[in-house]
């Protein structure tokens, strides 16, 4: 009789366990599904990568992807390592030209290369057929947009690293702003660096 008593207090233990409810938090999470917004931010942090930017000097880096709903700006930074000897400006200003061309716009004329390239290419469904979507939805995305790179080295290639350059642009500017210790000046995005 105890073994049944046992075997049964197990039993209701283990399947009680199993068939219990998510708690408040669990549940608001399964309810709240992500926007295009959130889902268009996520695809453009995964495709930010070493390969965007094709420079060998680059070690490592990382993308973020964030949306200010109170200056309206969708803001794409990108944290890069690189070797203490490096020169940093250059490196800067060759990365922004190729994440304006990663996203679709020439860094010479900042228009769109071709109607099927661009930022917003992120936010669109993969089959998108409603009539709802904005005609400007494109053009108003990349209207908002800035571009932050910054460039971090250490003597031995491991931490601790310092910021040497960082740069910034509007998608759809052609100037850039570095900033570093030793540069806080705007130059042409569009003019290649040697």
């Amino acid at each position: 009789m105890k073994k049944m008593i046992l075997l049964l207090s197990f039993t209701l233990f283990f399947s009680a366990t199993a068939s219990s409810e998510p708690n408040a938090a669990v549940r608001f999470l399964m309810n709240s599904h992500p926007s295009m917004l959130d889902w268009g931010l996520y695809k453009i942090e995964q495709s930010f990568d070493l390969n965007v930017f094709g420079e060998k000097n680059l070690r490592n880096g990382y993308a973020m992807a964030t949306y200010n709903a109170r200056s309206d700006h969708l803001v794409i930074s990108y944290i890069g390592y690189v070797a203490a000897t490096q020169d940093t400006s250059q490196l800067c200003g060759r990365m922004m030209r190729s994440a304006k061309l990663a996203l679709g716009v020439d860094p010479k004329t900042v228009h769109r290369v071709t109607e099927h390239t661009s930022l917003a290419w992120f936010f669109h469904h993969s089959a998108e057929t409603s009539k709802h979507v904005p005609k400007t939805l494109d053009t108003d995305i990349e209207r908002i947009t800035d571009l932050h790179i910054d460039l971090l080295s250490s003597k031995n290639g491991s931490p601790p690293f310092v910021e040497n350059t960082g740069c910034q642009s509007a998608l759809l500017g052609r100037s850039v702003r570095y900033t570093d210790d030793v540069i806080s000046a705007s130059t042409d995005v569009s003019a290649p660096t040697k």
